[in-house]
């Protein structure tokens, strides 16, 4: 069963699991945590912290970004 995002706002459930080919992820195992993020950007290149504040201000400005 497939289900249609794409006018949707929010999506409340129990639990959430990715299909991927054969194998199934579950979206923590995807997600990093705030913690895991702030390490994942401490120390990066400025140009890519530039890339990032690029991203961010999009997402800011338009709500259907992603």
């Amino acid at each position: 069963m497939s289900i249609d995002l794409t006018h949707s706002k929010d999506l409340i459930v129990h639990s959430l699991s990715f299909l991927e080919g054969n194998s199934i992820e579950h979206v923590l195992a995807v997600l990093f945590s705030k913690d895991e993020a702030i390490a994942g950007i401490v120390g990066l290149p400025i140009s890519t912290l530039d890339t990032l504040e690029k991203i961010g201000g999009k997402y800011r400005q338009r709500s259907t970004f992603l």
